[in-house]
């Protein structure tokens, strides 16, 4: 069996790396943002309309161990675009996760996850939003992409700051909730997930090793006529 399975790219784990940098000392209130990070997680083209469940998790794996005056926030954004038909909907940060330390090293046993997010319904200019929960999408065809932002906030005369490597593993996993693949029917399993076809049962050959001997064969008892003919 060759080829990679039909649902490869459907789950993926990546490592974004924001590269460090040096903040000069000076007065308090300095804000600093991180040149950002993005890529491609995941592709689902599955070319016909279907309901998905979804599961994203992040987690720190390493970054600047922050001081009582020093505050370190990172974010991950899930970005998603689904398809179906003629219709393509765009979900710019579908879902967000969200880190903020101070006074500790970066949270790297800490691991964010979700299987739901929270989505707008209605919008109000006094500041009222309605939200609702979405634990499932629908689509033929989904693009995901991760973004992952940091902010260095300081608020007291600090010297020269170095700001380490912060890197952050960040996974997404989609999958249906009804999984029929027509090539199933002819029995080929493209992604192996499942070995040889079982066998077909014997029943035919049970059938007519069990007949009695003294019987005419099996063409002549097909082939007669009623009335002797």
């Amino acid at each position: 069996m060759s080829g990679q399975a039909p649902w490869h790219l459907w789950g993926n784990t990546q490592t974004f790396t924001i590269p460090g940098f040096t903040i000069p000392g000076g007065g308090a209130g300095a804000d600093v943002d991180a040149p950002a990070q993005q890529g491609q997680l995941c592709r689902v083209p599955y070319l016909r309309p279907d309901t998905f469940h979804f599961l994203f998790a992040s987690t720190v794996l390493g970054g600047l161990t922050a001081g009582a005056d020093v505050q370190v926030i990172l974010t991950v954004d899930f970005d998603l675009i689904v398809g179906i038909g003629r219709s393509q909907i765009s979900l710019p940060t579908f879902e967000e996760h969200f880190w903020s330390w101070s006074n500790i090293a970066p949270p790297t046993d800490f691991q964010l996850r979700t299987t739901s997010v929270k989505g707008l319904r209605n919008f109000n200019s006094n500041g009222t939003l309605t939200q609702s929960d979405i634990d499932e999408i629908t689509g033929q065809d989904i693009q995901l992409s991760a973004t992952v932002s940091m902010e260095v906030v300081i608020s007291a005369v600090l010297p020269d700051l170095v700001v380490p490597d912060t890197i952050v593993s960040v996974s997404a996993q989609f999958a249906p909730k009804t999984h029929i693949r027509p090539e199933w029917e002819v029995e080929h399993f493209p992604g192996g997930e499942q070995g040889l076809a079982p066998p077909k049962p014997p029943q035919l050959v049970q059938i007519v090793s069990s007949m009695p001997a003294h019987l005419p064969p099996l063409g002549r008892l097909v082939t007669r006529h009623p009335g002797g003919r």
